[in-house]
């Protein structure tokens, strides 16, 4: 086709992919953790965080009436910036149906958020007590069964291998029907960065 103002000539054309380079695979940076016994936490700085406990389990033995149980557990942290201990039971101590209840402590005050003094041999149940608290007084933990929130065990600015102690403390009275109780108590470290 042709006029005065163009002419058209028919080629043939090859339609293929565009003719550009071969993009280089960008590879993710690797997200540094820091890792222990039981936590694996994600940290602009892997050595900046550790954090443990002293033990996983720990025995009563078989409680008798009106003398107190008491054990110690140690939790263990290095963190170059702010953070807190949460904690939490998943249930009051139980064997089977039978329940040891939380304290109440001597005054029946003490809940998950308050600690009061407890150090009347006939008050009975299960609680702890940890070293920024008032001397003898007692909390009882978050009870995840009852959908209460964790709270605040501890909570530091930095640490260098900080140990804080928590004192777990079980009381039962006469009528306390025989069994093998048991519960499990988290212990979340949560660092802020």
């Amino acid at each position: 086709m042709s006029s005065p103002n163009y002419n058209l000539q028919k080629k043939d054309i090859e339609v293929g992919p565009p003719n550009t380079p071969t993009p280089t695979p960008t590879k993710e940076p690797e997200k540094p953790y820091a890792t222990g016994t039981n936590y694996t936490v994600q940290t602009n700085a892997p050595s900046a965080f550790t954090f443990s406990v002293s033990l996983n389990e720990l025995n009563f033995g078989k409680p008798t009436a009106t003398n107190p149980i008491i054990r110690l557990l140690f939790l263990t942290a290095t963190s170059k910036s702010p953070y807190q201990v949460l904690s939490a039971a998943d249930h009051q101590l139980m064997s089977g149906d039978k329940t040891i209840p939380d304290t109440t402590c001597d005054n029946g005050s003490c809940n998950q958020e308050t600690s009061s003094s407890w150090v009347s041999a006939l008050t009975y149940g299960f609680g702890y007590s940890a070293q920024n608290m008032p001397e003898d007084n007692y909390k009882q933990f978050p009870d995840l069964s009852k959908n209460e929130p964790l709270e605040a065990v501890f909570s530091h600015e930095s640490a260098n291998n900080k140990q804080d102690k928590v004192v777990y403390k079980v009381n039962v009275s006469s009528t306390q029907q025989v069994g093998t109780y048991s519960n499990v108590v988290t212990y979340i470290a949560v660092p802020s960065y």
